[in-house]
């Protein structure tokens, strides 16, 4: 799965069951209108990569989903989860 979207649900639903499978974090940052909303997925395990799940809007009707993998956690991710954590947004799959 490559970088870009909008991806649909199924995608997405198909992507986090593989990520729960192999035991991800699942950290909701902002809850989801139609979708997942925005959410990290932290592999704990080097030769995974982590996720970034964006919700992006479409029209009034729906919405599609922007999926970014990354190995690195830069500093903009790092923050997030930060303050996911702070606020017990912070799920163990």
């Amino acid at each position: 799965m490559a970088h870009g979207g909008p991806y649909n649900l199924s995608t997405v639903e198909a992507l986090m069951q593989k990520c729960v499978d192999l035991d991800y974090e699942f950290i909701e940052i902002e809850e989801g209108t139609l979708g997942y909303g925005h959410m990290i997925l932290l592999s704990h395990d080097d030769r995974y990569m982590n996720v970034e799940i964006t919700e992006v809007y479409l029209n009034e009707w729906s919405s599609g989903h922007n999926i970014r993998k990354f190995n690195k956690i830069s500093k903009r991710i790092r923050k997030l989860i930060d303050d996911a954590h702070e606020i017990g947004r912070g799920v163990p799959a």
